[in-house]
């Protein structure tokens, strides 16, 4: 693939979001609510991660499966921020941003990902139809 992941936009929203959603898990990772704060961590940084495997992989077919583990991790944030918002005592303000973020990158990856499955259904069309 021709461009860097870095410079991927939705690898850039992921990390920002990743950084936020760690600010966010730090204001509550002691006690009772360490376990969030854990799985808030782990989904968020996955997200970027598995855009960056993907991509660096060469492959549209597992840039595709790893964009679905994503667009998963991406939702475990969400569902996780809005328990926090209603469960937590923590900045309204930077889990309000972390979940913007969210959803932005959630949207980001449901696009990418139908983009990249009409290209791998056509390129296997055009095979198909070669191979007659």
């Amino acid at each position: 693939m021709s461009v860097h992941f870095r410079e991927l936009e939705v690898w850039q929203v992921a990390m920002r979001m990743a950084s936020t959603v760690h600010l966010v898990a730090t204001a509550f990772d002691k006690g009772e609510h360490e376990d969030t704060a854990a799985t808030l961590r782990t989904a968020a940084a996955s997200v970027p991660d598995a855009v960056a495997q993907g991509h660096s992989s060469g492959c549209l077919q597992e840039f595709a499966t790893r964009l679905a583990g994503a667009q998963d991790a991406c939702t475990t944030v969400k569902a996780e921020l809005l328990r926090v918002r209603e469960r937590v005592t923590g900045d309204p303000a930077m889990i309000d941003e972390s979940l913007a973020l969210a959803d932005r990158v959630g949207r980001m990856l449901l696009r990418l990902h139908q983009a990249l499955s009409r290209k791998l259904e056509a390129d296997r069309a055009v095979s198909g139809s070669q191979s007659r």
